[in-house]
């Protein structure tokens, strides 16, 4: 990455997300990994380690967001108490304008695994996470290499 522009760094700031094409501003932090999943192979003839080899992958993520309606609330617990989990898909932006470019993804069949119910302090905004797997993420536009 040669001749970094430190004035396209991408502020986190204009970060994006829709949750099922709805907008999400209430957004306040966003995370999302993905990470190999791996399986062990036991070896004789005087190996002492075992070896591994890729079993796929996994992505999980969380995100907060300041409360200020029982929509996702009402949309998990009651999901939950039916019995059922809530999936999801999510897009999400890097929004900033000022960078090289815009990288977006989609997070599909995101399950939710839940929800922070009550999270209160005195003098405090009140906010919500929400902890989730996907089954999938594509990209859906990547920032192209710096001019």
């Amino acid at each position: 990455m040669k001749n970094f522009n430190t004035e396209k760094a991408i502020n986190g700031s204009y970060f994006e997300a829709w949750i099922d094409g709805t907008f999400l501003d209430e957004l306040s932090e966003f995370k999302a990994d993905i990470a190999e999943t791996v399986i062990e192979i036991k070896q004789c003839s005087g190996h002492l380690t075992d070896g591994e080899k890729n079993g796929g992958y996994a992505i999980s993520g969380s995100f907060k967001f300041t409360k200020g309606s029982s929509a996702l609330t009402n949309l998990i617990v009651g999901n939950l108490k039916a019995g059922n989990g809530t999936v999801i898909d999510i897009i999400t932006n890097t929004g900033d304008t000022a960078a090289y470019g815009q990288e977006r993804k989609l997070y599909k069949d995101c399950r939710l695994k839940g929800i922070t119910l009550d999270n209160a302090s005195s003098g405090a905004i009140f906010e919500q996470e929400i902890s989730f797997t996907a089954k999938d993420v594509e990209i859906l536009d990547s920032i192209d290499e710096m001019e």
